[in-house]
């Protein structure tokens, strides 16, 4: 791995300007995704439950008050 920092004192580094992002550390890149994968998950799977649901129940709805004419009581 290329050296990308050197310390000019004891409070400031300077960072090296690299080439290609392969030379780039990883910062936790990897895990961060991972995190975010996990947490949003339950709330595209609640989302795409809960838009079933509704399409189910505006069908039945539907079918219901358009019965040959006559509507549900």
């Amino acid at each position: 791995m290329p050296n990308l920092t050197s310390r000019l004192d004891n409070n400031t580094v300077q960072v090296k300007n690299v080439a290609n992002l392969t030379q780039l550390p990883q910062t936790g890149g990897v895990l961060a995704f991972a995190f975010w994968l996990a947490c949003a998950m339950p709330l595209l799977a609640t989302g795409g439950t809960m838009a079933v649901h509704g399409a189910r129940n505006r069908r039945d709805a539907l079918t219901l008050t358009h019965d040959g004419g006559n509507p549900a009581a």
